[in-house]
């Protein structure tokens, strides 16, 4: 018979600890739901720096293939794009070269 209690006594116990492992969390709250942005207030744009060595062909093919579908697209109404030619020219009293 003192077999028996102690195995109940066991199975509750193990019972309570199961349940209280499996059972959901309630004291983490839920994110807030997400507000709609404002009209009034404007996102501010993507800064786009590009660095690129002058008459460099493969720069070249990068901006023409690449570079040229943000402007294909609507994402120059959301990118500021900056071309800075670096490398591989040089200005020489007014003239460009290379």
């Amino acid at each position: 018979m003192a077999y028996f209690a102690h195995l109940l006594s066991f199975l509750v116990l193990t019972t309570a600890l199961i349940s209280f492992f499996i059972s959901p969390s309630k004291s983490i709250p839920s994110p807030p739901p997400a507000k709609p942005p404002s009209p009034l207030v404007k996102p501010s744009k993507v800064d786009l720096v590009l660095y690129y060595e002058t008459l460099c062909p493969p720069c070249s093919d990068f901006i023409t293939t690449y570079i040229v579908k943000v402007f294909q697209t609507d994402l120059n109404t959301i990118v500021n794009l900056r071309l800075v030619p670096w490398g591989n020219a040089k200005v020489i009293n007014g003239t460009i070269v290379c």
